[in-house]
């Protein structure tokens, strides 16, 4: 795997909500364009995944606030009673 791989990884790694091929460019110091290709050729890769519009996860991430709504949500369709954190 090549450096700037490694460093697309590990930046979107610390961020599990998801990060934009902008955002990663500027937590790494680079330019966007260079950085938006290699995300693009990740995801072909299955290095990453798009989970929306400019925004990508590692496989298999997911978001902190997702899995809660994701949890309410089975149990409202459930006809389970939710607490509010």
């Amino acid at each position: 795997m090549s450096p700037e791989r490694q460093a697309i990884i590990d930046v979107i790694r610390q961020n599990p909500d998801g990060m934009s091929p902008v955002e990663v460019a500027r937590a790494l110091g680079k330019e966007p364009n260079p950085i938006q290709t290699n995300m693009s050729r990740m995801v072909k890769a299955e290095m990453l995944v798009r989970v929306g519009h400019s925004l990508y996860r590692l496989p298999g991430q997911s978001a902190p606030v997702n899995d809660l709504l994701n949890s309410a949500q089975n149990a409202v369709e459930d006809g389970e009673e939710v607490e509010s954190p």
